[in-house]
């Protein structure tokens, strides 16, 4: 079996109901869920942002970021 994609999800100025709808509106994308390894994505798993700041760089290969900056924390 080929290695998993690492994907990371990070929330930023959008709410929980967005990434809920992800979820709930893409079930075309289940098909494409075992060959992902979610290494971040706090809205959905109990992730720590010191766990993502702890991975090696260049060790998740895909990111999708939602919503704008609107923290110093967030840049």
């Amino acid at each position: 079996m080929a290695e998993k994609v690492k994907v990371a999800f990070m929330q930023l100025s959008d709410c929980w109901g967005c990434h809920q709808s992800l979820i709930n509106t893409h079930l075309g994308l289940l098909p494409v869920l075992p060959a992902l390894d979610i290494v971040y994505w706090p809205t959905v798993v109990d992730f720590k942002h010191s766990s993502l700041k702890a991975r090696e760089p260049g060790s998740v290969l895909v990111g999708f970021i939602e919503g704008a900056i609107r923290t110093k924390e967030d840049y």
